[in-house]
């Protein structure tokens, strides 16, 4: 059997991710929670009826904080209530879309040396031959 930390490392690795945001809202989330305190990641608890269980959570984290010698302070951690979840997911997708369509701007232009193109203005072009109604060609 395996737990979610254990998954959630692994996929990390196997994408070569540098960091993450790990969310969950129970007791089995707390595997993964820890590797998130580990790797400096983002931990988001999505608040549901049972207060007690955000609550346990909380604390477990501020334990785990002092035995890994980090700072409560320190740690990446939001709390959010259930229905705030989806709206919280939707706008770091906007900004990751964002953050990478930038990076692979950027590869782009370096790869082909955008930077670099000499662009010519539509009046320096040559004219083509145009074919006038009468089937001559005209410039």
């Amino acid at each position: 059997m395996h737990t979610k930390g254990e998954a959630s490392k692994e996929l990390k690795n196997k994408l070569g991710l540098d960091t993450c945001i790990y969310l969950g809202n129970d007791l089995n989330d707390i595997t993964m929670f820890s590797n998130a305190l580990d790797d400096n990641d983002f931990i988001v608890i999505a608040k549901n009826e049972y207060a007690d269980i955000t609550n346990m959570l909380v604390k477990y984290l501020q334990e785990e904080c002092q035995i890994k010698g980090i700072e409560w302070k320190d740690a990446r951690l939001l709390v959010l209530e259930d229905e705030n979840v989806n709206n919280f997911l939707h706008r770091v997708s906007k900004i990751l879309g964002v953050l990478n369509s930038q990076r692979r701007a950027k590869d782009i232009r370096k790869k082909y040396e955008v930077n670099n193109i000499e662009i010519k203005s539509i009046n320096n072009r040559k004219s083509t031959p145009k074919r006038r109604s009468d089937g001559k060609f005209s410039r």
